[in-house]
């Protein structure tokens, strides 16, 4: 496990012969990156990092209550080791909070020009054209943990990877299913869980369980050699098998408003360049919630999002172990295609 950063490497406040200052932009032109940057500098530490300078900004900052900006960056400095291998090689949208997890956030894709110049970036094409935009999009690639401490101090509070690598970007290494309780009654959730399980056993499907970080579940089911148009049906097929078991308390319907309050079982986040958020990242959320895996057998009632905080994760992982360190297993994905080829 990486060496924690020590509370004398993240200082607060600025010298007092030092006046704060806004934090203006080389592109002017370009809205959405000035709208996420901080007002204003409170405070100001450059640490280095796998040999590159990390600038690290108003760390003294509450985002959650007694849990600071500092709190953040430190968590996720300890858990790299077992966050990255969920991150290698796929691009990233950044969830940007820079009001905080309370108040609304920004999703960016790319922003031409504002990486730091030793950063991993994959540039794909544009598929819908925009005037004024550039008609390629640059996604962040994090490899490393100089890259996460990076977007950390960007206020990228969650972090969300593609499902598919930069080298295989069109086949997914895994089908997800998002179970998202409408009325955030989590026990529904605990029920369709179970359901699904008992689905995935009779296919001998291998499948992979964590809270999302806020109020439903995912469910990850490795694959390999299925491309994003196939893996979205797969998921559909998927979805539709585990509601037609509990259409009382399940819906298919992706209109919030007609979905009363019935969950969700959402196939939708199957195609290219769709994100779901990683395994042991921090969730933009009320409490400093973390999206947790889990063992099967803890899919039972009391269970709750809630209880996985960045205040037991580390504690948990040294009981547990990494519950999902063979999700990206070759033999796993590969040992699946049988079972969900009864889904295409």
């Amino acid at each position: 496990m990486p060496k924690p950063i020590k509370t004398k490497e993240i200082k607060t406040g600025i010298p007092s012969d030092k006046k704060a200052t806004s934090l203006e932009d080389e592109d002017a032109d370009d809205d959405t990156w000035k709208s996420v940057q901080p007002k204003l500098i409170t405070s100001q530490e450059t640490i280095e990092v796998e040999g590159h300078d990390i600038i690290l900004t108003n760390v003294e900052k509450e985002l959650w209550n007694g849990i600071t900006k500092a709190h953040l960056i430190t968590y996720y400095h300890s858990i790299a080791a077992f966050l990255l291998p969920y991150l290698k090689d796929r691009p990233l949208a950044l969830n940007i909070s820079p009001e905080g997890p309370f108040k609304e956030s920004v999703f960016i894709r790319g922003l031409k020009g504002h990486y730091p110049a030793w950063a991993h970036i994959y540039q794909t094409e544009r598929k819908h054209k925009k005037a004024g935009k550039s008609d390629t999009i640059d996604w962040l690639v994090c490899n490393d943990l100089a890259t996460l401490l990076y977007m950390i101090n960007l206020d990228c509070i969650d972090i969300h990877p593609w499902s598919s690598r930069t080298m295989t970007p069109g086949y997914p290494d895994y089908i997800s299913i998002d179970l998202d309780p409408s009325d955030k009654d989590f026990e529904k959730a605990i029920v369709t869980a179970r359901t699904a399980k008992e689905l995935f056993d009779k296919y001998r499907i291998k499948s992979f369980i964590k809270t999302s970080g806020k109020t439903g579940l995912h469910i990850f089911i490795p694959c390999c050699s299925i491309q994003f148009g196939e893996a979205r049906i797969i998921a559909e097929n998927l979805c539709n098998a585990i509601h037609q078991q509990l259409p009382a308390i399940t819906t298919m319907e992706r209109s919030v408003s007609n979905r009363g309050n019935k969950l969700y079982v959402d196939p939708s986040q199957n195609d290219f360049s769709d994100r779901l958020a990683a395994a042991y990242c921090v969730r933009a959320n009320k409490l400093p919630t973390v999206s947790t895996p889990l063992e099967w057998k803890e899919i039972k009632s009391g269970l709750h999002p809630r209880k996985f905080t960045i205040e037991n994760i580390l504690k948990r992982l040294e009981k547990k172990g990494d519950l999902w360190k063979y999700l990206l297993s070759e033999k796993i994905r590969t040992g699946n295609l049988k079972g969900i080829n009864a889904f295409r």
